[in-house]
């Protein structure tokens, strides 16, 4: 979990994307309006999100996971 909020911690647009996330399901476009992420650059962080498992896609809409919350909520305490 540690590792995961310093990754998260470690980049400025992560965590905006999380911040977004926390409050509601969204598609790509609106993440990268919201938070003026450039396209390409906001692929390769959804990814790693993903990867993570902080993030989950369906159906081209995105949501924190379960992992995500508890992240979030560890942040907090950062």
């Amino acid at each position: 979990m540690e590792k995961l909020v310093g990754h998260l911690t470690s980049n400025p647009n992560k965590l905006r994307i999380v911040d977004l996330l926390k409050s509601k399901e969204v598609n790509e476009e609106t993440i990268a309006k919201s938070t003026r992420i450039p396209t390409k650059m906001l692929k390769k962080l959804l990814e790693e999100l993903k990867d993570d498992g902080i993030i989950e896609e369906k159906d081209g809409v995105y949501k924190l996971t379960e992992l995500g919350f508890s992240v979030v909520k560890d942040l907090k305490g950062v």
